[in-house]
This record gives C-alpha cells, structure tokens and sequence, in this order.
C-alpha cells in the first residue's frame, strides 16, 4: 500500500539513483537535480498539509511495505498532527539550504549526494511508523554527518566531524536500548509504534521498567538536543559543517531529539515520565540561562548561532518536561519555528563570510548601507529569535510560559532570562555587524541577494515565521490533534506535587 507519504522517501532515492549516474564533471545537470528534489519534496509537503483531514486524528496518508515478516519489519510511512510540520521544516530548511551550495566546487556531486542523503535521513526518521526503520533514518543522519564535515567544513572540520558523530552515535546506541526494550519487555512484540502505543496504554509497563526505559530514552534523544552538560558538540559542527549542512543539522536533526522524546518517552512511558519530567524542568535551565551566557560571551557568529540553538532548545525541552498538552504543544511550535530561524541566520552567516571573508562580528560593521535585503533578513531574524510578538518563536514561546508558570512558577525566571540574553547578544549582533561604524574595506561591497530567485529561501523562510506568528492556531491545532490521537495522559496534579520537591 502506497500513499503520499511514501514519494518523501522515493523522490530523494530516485534523485540519489539518477545524481549517481551522472558524470561528476556536469555541475550543472547535478545541481538541477538537487534542486528538482528538493522543490518536489517541497510542494509535496505544502499539499500534504492542506489536505491533512484535521477531524481525523489517527495516522494518514499512510504507506506499508512489508520487508520481513519474522520479526515483522515493515516500511511502515504515516503523517499525523506531530509530524506533518516537521516534514513542512524539513522541506523548507533543506530547499533553503541549497542556495547555500552554489559555493561548492571541490567534488560538488559527493557533497549533493550526502545532502539529499541526509534530508532522506531527516523524512525517514519523522515519517516512520515502525522502531526499525526509525532507527535506521536516525543512524543515516548520524553516519552522513562525519563526511558532510570533514570534507567540505571549514576550521578545525576533522575534530569537529569526529566529536559531532561520535556523539550522535554514542544518542542512538541509548535509544536503541530503549527501542529494544520497548519491542521484548511488553506481551506483545511489535515494532509497528501504533499497535505498541495502544497495547502500552491498556497494559502499561511496571514503573520500575518505565523508569529504566525512560532513562534510556532521555539521555539519548537528550544527547541529540544539546542538553547540558551535552550542550557544546552541536555548535562546534554547526560552526565547522557547510552551511547547507549547518541548517539541516540544527534546524532539523537537533529536533529529532524532542521528537523521539515525545513519541517513544512521554506517550508510551507516561508513568515515569511523570516522575521525571520536574527534575527535568530544572536541569534544563542550564541550558537556558548558562548557555544563554556562552552565547553572550560569543565573538564569531557562526558561534553565537550555534549556542543560541543549544540554549534555545531549553524551551523546547522544558515545554515538555511540563507533561500537559498545553506545555507539548507550546514545545512542538518551538520546534518548528527554531528550525526556520536558525536555518535563516546560518544562510546569512554564509552570504556574509563569501563577500567579507569573515565571520567575526567585531571585525565587520555598516554592512546595511549596502545590504539592504541581507540587513532587513538579519533584523527580522533577531527580532524573532528576541520573541518580538509577530513571530512563530513569540507564539510558542509565550504558550510554554504560561504552561511552565502552570507547572513550576518560579522556574519561570529562567524562560526569562533566557529571552532577554538572546535580545541582548543578538541586538548587539546587528549592530555591530550591520548598523555599526562602516569599515573602510566595505564600503565598496554590494548587496550578495539581487535575483528575485535569490530572495527566495529568504521569503519562504521569514513568510512561514509571520505566518504562524500570526496564525499560531494553525500549528497548534495540528499539534493537538496528533497528541489526542496518541493520548497524552495530563499528570497536571501529580507534577505540581512533585515540584514541591524542587
């Protein structure tokens, strides 16, 4: 049985199959490839979303491939309130990240082949249904990114791709623990995750077992987030990886993290979940306010993104750790609206080191004379990432606010913290950067986005952040639905009992 949700992962194969036939020396039939798939994926995306049937709250658009039958292994492919946005993410990071490839030159058709590898890694991992296969587009993602640095990074690439991958493989040998778990403790042995959610929640596992399970889960998938103390890897690849790849590993696999978390840890482990999740919400302030401070003391900005992405994820996790719908939902617009600005800020970062040679902030300045569109991008940008009302980030940041201030009020100080530190050091990016005394050297240098197809991942990138900004009940309503069709079960009271312990 094939449905839409099965073309996320044959238009990159095909592409990948067609891109390996190809001569390395036609750059230009390559890069059309790329573009060709990554457009498709695109609109097939937006058409998916659309025609979501938001009165259904089961799986949709679902497509099943039997592969073995002992243990029953099947390519198993379903959309559903809590992924359908971050397909739409992961459609527009990696179509956005393609403008950031026409820089490549040294064996440009390996780097297109790892990219579209990776973005099959990131639909693979967000579409299935069955443990294996989840399993398998995690590792894809972990795998491609030692090459994807080594080869076409920058700085100290070889160190920074082996620290990056070592990590991501040190999450998913945690996770297949758990995965493991989830498939021999439970009567029934199935790795179809539908059937497993159901069975768990009429015959849930005993506690001690959840909480072993849950750990497993928790230190992997928190691993792939950055929580402290795992909060440096992620920017130190970020900084070091291509830019195209920077934007799909930040903006989209780091969100893998809080996505394992809420299907395999929160729905099917509810119990310890419950227990964990207010010493959760106080470990990860150190995410939201000590690398909030790390990202202050930042001086290069590929840097500064990269742990302003660390410390921000903090909102995400603690959303979570809230274990309400209100607090889930709030955490998965986070996600959503996450990806597309740190997407958009490492694309800038990109256009800014190709004409000034430099990433450091100190050493540029007054770039906005001549640099409009870029300046105009990179403010609207920072208004974002500050939760300027208007923006996606502002929605869901607000919701995780008052579901924190539900659960654990004076954690709340922390979330605040942590919004004025990013005002701050990205306030004093643009002016430094932009708006500050011209330097010399730049005062002869023109604006890097003139075509209107230039502009273009721009737009898409900055439209989807106001779109859902101002209609923040778009996402939120999809995201409802997919936690009502996987019965999140509220522990409001259990929580505010046990924050008493904090």
């Amino acid at each position: 049985m094939i449905d839409l949700s099965f073309y996320f992962i044959a238009i990159p194969m095909a592409s990948l199959a067609l891109m390996a036939l190809v001569p390395s020396s036609q750059l230009k039939l390559i890069k059309t490839i790329a573009w060709i798939s990554s457009s498709a994926c695109l609109a097939l995306a937006l058409f998916v979303l659309l025609k979501l049937d938001r009165t259904n709250t089961s799986f949709q658009f679902i497509s099943q491939l039997s592969w073995i039958q002992t243990p029953e292994i099947n390519l198993h492919l379903g959309v559903d309130g809590i992924n359908v946005w971050l397909i739409v993410l992961t459609s527009l990071v990696s179509f956005a990240g393609l403008y950031a490839c026409s820089s490549i030159q040294k064996d440009a058709k390996g780097f297109y082949l790892l990219y579209l590898l990776l973005t099959l890694g990131a639909y693979g991992t967000f579409l299935s249904v069955n443990l294996f296969f989840f399993f398998l587009f995690l590792e894809i993602e972990a795998l491609v990114s030692y090459p994807l640095i080594s080869n076409w990074g920058r700085g100290e690439k070889k160190f920074a791709a082996m620290q990056f991958t070592l990590y991501a493989i040190l999450a998913s040998a945690f996770v297949l623990v758990g995965l493991l778990g989830l498939y021999f403790l439970p009567a029934i042995q199935t790795m179809d995750m539908v059937q497993l959610g159901a069975h768990l929640q009429a015959n849930p596992l005993s506690l001690a077992l959840q909480h072993k399970l849950f750990a497993f889960f928790l230190i992997g998938f928190g691993i792939l987030s950055a929580v402290w103390p795992f909060h440096a890897w992620g920017p130190i690849g970020y900084s070091s990886a291509p830019t195209a790849g920077s934007m799909l590993l930040a903006g989209v696999l780091k969100k893998v993290g809080a996505y394992g978390l809420i299907r395999f840890g929160l729905l099917m482990l509810p119990d310890a979940a419950a227990l964990w999740m207010p010493w959760l919400a106080l470990w990860i302030m150190m995410n939201l306010v000590y690398v909030g401070f790390i990202a202050l003391a930042q001086k290069e900005l590929r840097n500064l993104i990269g742990y302003s992405s660390s410390s921000h994820m903090g909102f995400v996790i603690i959303g979570l750790a809230c274990f309400t719908s209100l607090g889930t939902a709030g955490a998965m617009l986070v996600m959503f609206s996450h990806g597309l600005l740190v997407a958009l800020l490492f694309l800038i970062a990109e256009l800014v080191e190709r004409k000034m040679g430099t990433t450091q902030i100190d050493a540029l300045g007054g770039l906005a004379i001549n640099w409009p569109f870029t300046a105009t991008c990179f403010s609207l940008a920072a208004l974002a990432a500050s939760s300027v009302p208007g923006f996606a980030n502002f929605a869901g940041e607000l919701v995780i606010l008052f579901a924190v201030w539900n659960q654990y009020q004076w954690l709340t100080i922390g979330v605040l913290i942590c919004v004025l530190l990013t005002a701050i050091y990205m306030f004093r990016a643009i002016r430094n950067i932009f708006f500050g005394p011209i330097k010399e050297s730049h005062q002869n240098t023109e604006e890097p986005v003139k075509s209107l197809f230039c502009k273009v991942p721009f737009l898409l990138l900055i439209g989807f952040l106001l779109l859902i900004g101002f209609c923040p009940t778009l996402a939120l309503k999809d995201f409802e639905n997919g936690l009502t069709q996987l019965k999140i079960i509220e522990k409001g009271e259990e929580l505010k009992t046990n924050s008493e312990l904090i």
